[in-house]
């Protein structure tokens, strides 16, 4: 089962360092900054912080997945984050599950790109 962290957690720690201790039994999560140097708000923090969580939950839910990589890059004024799996892929056009993070992504002036890769 998934741990959940409240916000105030994640301000205290970091984002970076709460997604890396984000515990699951199910998954093995390998995370990387690249220049996350830059200081988040906290708000900010926790919604990204809850985006990545529910990529998670959807990983573990529908993917089966042993492994993910999530990588977080601040370039240019835009943070990037890439979510990998290694599961079985899904179908890009059935993504009504990703709306959740659609308009959380849109509310921040964000895209939400995705790229699904089917296994054969």
């Amino acid at each position: 089962m998934v741990n959940t962290r409240n916000a105030g957690v994640i301000a205290n720690q970091g984002l970076v360092s709460a997604v890396k201790n984000f515990a699951t039994n199910q998954l093995v999560i390998d995370v990387i900054d690249i220049r996350l140097d830059k200081r988040l708000g906290n708000s900010l923090k926790a919604s990204l912080f809850r985006m990545i969580q529910e990529l998670i939950i959807n990983i573990i839910k529908h993917a089966v997945a042993t492994e993910a990589f999530i990588q977080l890059t601040y370039h240019e004024e835009r943070l990037n984050i890439l979510v990998e799996d290694n599961g079985k892929g899904f179908d890009p056009k059935t993504t009504i599950g990703l709306h959740s993070i659609q308009r959380p992504v849109e509310n921040l002036n964000g895209t939400l790109t995705i790229i699904a890769l089917q296994s054969k």
